[in-house]
């Protein structure tokens, strides 16, 4: 099974792109949902501090990236993520490389 990025192809497959996260990490992190399930399939990560193309963190794994994070004032410019999928939820722990260790969690319930 492939995750496409593009939205018009996404639909072709059966998918929707969730683009919750885009007000969270970076732009390009989305989340595809099975059209006829209604469940998700999949996050898409782009990271562009990272190698170019997605990244995609299927059910039961987790995903550690470096993301610059709108919104959190709370946390430096180079913010590590961590997402996880949990039985009825997306996890993500978003902290900076700081000492102190500065964190911000979260929860999306599917």
């Amino acid at each position: 099974m492939s995750f496409l990025s593009g939205d018009t192809q996404a639909q072709q497959q059966g998918y929707r792109e969730d683009n919750w996260l885009r007000d969270i990490f970076h732009p390009k992190v989305k989340i595809l949902i099975d059209n006829k399930l209604d469940i998700p399939l999949a996050i898409l990560c782009h990271s562009e501090n990272e190698n170019p193309g997605n990244q995609v963190i299927q059910p039961g794994q987790t995903y550690l990236s470096q993301f610059h994070i709108y919104g959190f004032l709370i946390l430096g410019p180079t913010v590590y993520c961590e997402m996880r999928w949990g039985p009825s939820s997306l996890e993500f722990t978003a902290y900076d490389g700081w000492q102190d260790r500065n964190e911000v969690k979260g929860l999306y319930y599917l």
